[in-house]
């Protein structure tokens, strides 16, 4: 049961990575929000959102269309700033 309880929480919180480094790129995001990345952006997020928010880090500039949930709110993260979706 602790093997498989490690195994399932390591793999639920592994950080997915997707750059836009030569073109933009649209990226769609576990929950079903969509994410176009400006080229030379970046987001950073874990391959299944927590229970409670669906977070992401951005780096650099991207238009996102969030799919609505307000029980699990979406939680954009910048080097400057930090945006709460409702």
């Amino acid at each position: 049961f602790v093997i498989g309880l490690f195994v399932w929480t390591r793999n639920n919180h592994e950080l997915q990575t997707f750059k836009a480094e030569k073109r933009n790129q649209l990226v769609n995001l576990p929950d079903g929000s969509v994410v176009f990345l400006r080229k030379g952006s970046a987001i950073i997020y874990t391959a299944t959102f927590d229970s409670r928010e669906r977070s992401v880090e951005l780096k650099g500039e991207a238009f996102f269309d969030v799919y609505r949930n307000e029980k699990q709110p979406f939680l954009i993260t910048t080097a400057n700033s930090k945006v709460k979706v409702g």
